[in-house]
């Protein structure tokens, strides 16, 4: 499993895998917790892995100990080899000793496949913020980019991949013929139409191997698309509590500061019939780890905690919580205490989850925390969320 996993990492690159990590952060930081990891993996190589191998693995990365892992840490410690000698003290992202060094043509044709399967968009690692202009791109730029990239070089073969792209020696690459060497136009307006057309004749010169590839990519892309489709809906469908409430938030909060007076968050709460007490109010901020301050109340953090579904939120707290209102049958919707808001709140972020949740485990009988594909598509269906 670990060399599965190593090798998977290392083909893959840097750039993947963070974005497999941001695409299942719901707060988009690329970090996530052991949960939606253990899932995360298991879909990436495609296996199963079972709770125990998913432990063993952590401790062989020296990632035990963390409850949120960050995309960083993951990155470095799958790469690299398990030390055996003494612990480095550098970081094995920007550590140059025992990497393999790949030839100017292996990282050309590593990039080209990239992009071609369309797991690099070269656009999110460019130097430039402003990608609408022309971009152009140093030399310790590009190192850089490599060096994310997970691409170490010698310097002579460095220089043989210089050479490839900034064909008129002019010390810098330009951002449209860089993309246009790896198979993909760079939509900033500065493409030639002259390579275009140079483009257009050779797809007529293979008009027939040119339309299979065509077909096989669109049905790739097809599938791909309503994967990420599906997922993406059912990650909106879990944050419509969070949404909600934070649009209401945001009408008190024009310049985007974060934060709200306490007449305006008491006055949202009332909005969601959230009704907390002036003097429970102090009590409330204090369970939610908020403080009252006079520039005034983080509400993105307030949001974040009672969406956070880790060790570290408030709904693992409560619903570890047998006394707690929330787990009280027919006392959700009573009181305005404290407890009677957490309750509330509880509800009104976690419900379609804790729902969806408890189908799965009616459906799996022996407990061993995996549903078939037809089981997970009858379990969405029976929700009457989505038409399959």
């Amino acid at each position: 499993l670990e060399h599965q996993l190593r090798e998977k990492v290392i083909s893959s690159g840097y750039v993947a895998v963070k974005q497999l990590f941001k695409a299942n952060d719901p707060e988009g930081r690329s970090q996530l917790n052991r949960d939606v990891l253990l899932m995360v993996l298991t879909k990436f190589l495609g296996r199963f892995i079972t709770p125990r191998q998913f432990q063993q693995l952590l401790l062989r990365f020296k990632l035990d100990e963390r409850a949120v892992i960050k995309c960083e840490d993951f990155y470095a410690a799958a790469r690299d080899p398990i030390p055996t000698g003494a612990a480095s003290w550098l970081d094995p992202v920007s550590r140059h000793s025992d990497k393999v060094q790949a030839t100017a043509s292996q990282v050309h044709s590593h990039l080209k496949e990239k992009v071609r399967q369309r797991l690099l968009n070269l656009t999110e690692i460019l130097p430039q913020k402003n990608i609408e202009g022309p971009v152009r791109i140093l030399v310790p730029e590009f190192r850089d980019i490599l060096k994310q990239l997970g691409y170490y070089m010698e310097d002579e073969e460095f220089g043989k991949l210089w050479r490839r792209y900034d064909t008129d020696g002019l010390g810098v690459i330009k951002g449209d013929v860089l993309m246009r060497k790896l198979g993909n136009e760079f939509r900033n307006g500065t493409a030639h139409s002259s390579a275009g057309s140079a483009r257009k004749s050779a797809d007529q010169m293979s008009l027939e191997s040119s339309a299979r590839l065509t077909r096989t990519l669109t049905k790739a892309e097809h599938e791909r698309k309503a994967s990420l489709h599906i997922e993406k809906w059912l990650k909106d469908k879990f944050r419509e509590g969070y949404n909600l409430m934070k649009e209401e938030f945001e009408k008190y909060d024009p310049e985007g500061t974060g934060k709200v007076l306490h007449r305006d968050f008491l006055s949202v709460l009332a909005t969601f019939g959230l009704h907390l007490k002036d003097e429970h109010f102090n009590l409330f901020l204090a369970r939610c780890n908020l403080e009252n301050s006079k520039t005034g109340i983080k509400y993105i953090d307030f949001l974040r905690n009672f969406q956070d579904r880790s060790e570290k939120g408030i709904p693992h707290k409560i619903l570890n919580n047998p006394k707690h209102k929330f787990n009280c049958e027919g006392s959700v919707s009573l009181g305005s205490t404290v407890t009677a808001i957490e309750a509330k709140l509880t509800s009104l972020f976690q419900s379609d989850f804790l729902a969806l949740l408890a189908t799965f485990h009616k459906i799996d009988k022996l407990g061993r925390n995996v549903i078939s594909q037809q089981e997970f598509r009858a379990a969405i269906e029976s929700r009457c969320w989505w038409a399959c």
